[in-house]
């Protein structure tokens, strides 16, 4: 069954929130199969959704009782970590395998653009089983339990939240807090800017996922 249907008592900047919760929890929940299928694209889109889950827990962390939506952002954040080992030899071998293709032939000695196809598939292939490994245990079904359980109901802290425009604030501040990352990353130069850029990318993606709930 979804999880359309509303708790009493989620209206105004709540039912927002709750909204998100629900359209992501459901997107992984839809990705789960795939995965364990190895299907193209569904180790990504799952783990975008896990980071929008994580951002929107993290963002709205004032709406939220710390003590059971912080254990589950952090349960995300192990799950994405998973995910991101596959991703991670994905994006590699397929930008490789470009940069390849672009050099002239005669630059290309050997079959350069197998062994990297070989050598990056068996490291996809491993971190796959890694992911199923992680997906068949108690500690990922019970993270989707309680993933499941936060959506239908989430647990609201104490205050005031029936305006919408009581996220706005929000908002900024993961706006606000990318503007200061991209200020240091340009005022650094070296291996240190190119560490607080990926920083600030990161704030970017908070901000951008902020502003998409």
């Amino acid at each position: 069954p979804g999880l359309a249907a509303g708790s009493a008592g989620d209206d105004g900047a709540r039912a927002l929130v709750r909204a998100r919760l629900v359209e992501q929890a459901e997107a992984l929940r839809g990705e789960d199969p795939l995965v364990r299928v190895d299907a193209p694209g569904a180790v990504h889109r799952m783990r975008v959704a896990v980071r929008r889950l994580r951002s929107a827990l993290r963002t709205f962390r004032p709406m939220l009782d710390a003590a059971r939506s912080e254990p589950l952002r952090r349960e995300l954040g192990w799950i994405a970590g998973v995910l991101g080992e596959e991703r991670d030899a994905e994006v590699l071998r397929a930008r490789l395998a470009a940069l390849v293709a672009e050099q002239p032939e005669e630059l290309v000695v050997g079959p350069v653009a197998q062994r990297i196809d070989d050598a990056l598939g068996a490291r996809r292939r491993d971190a796959h089983e890694r992911v199923l490994e992680a997906m068949r245990s108690g500690r990922y079904f019970a993270l989707v339990d309680s993933l499941e359980a936060a959506a239908a109901a989430p647990p609201w802290s104490d205050g005031e939240w029936d305006d919408v425009d009581a996220l706005a604030p929000l908002v900024r501040r993961d706006l606000r807090r990318t503007a200061r990352r991209l200020q240091a990353a340009l005022d650094a130069s070296g291996d240190e800017r190119d560490r607080l850029l990926h920083d600030a990318r990161r704030a970017a993606k908070r901000a951008r996922y902020a502003a998409e709930a």
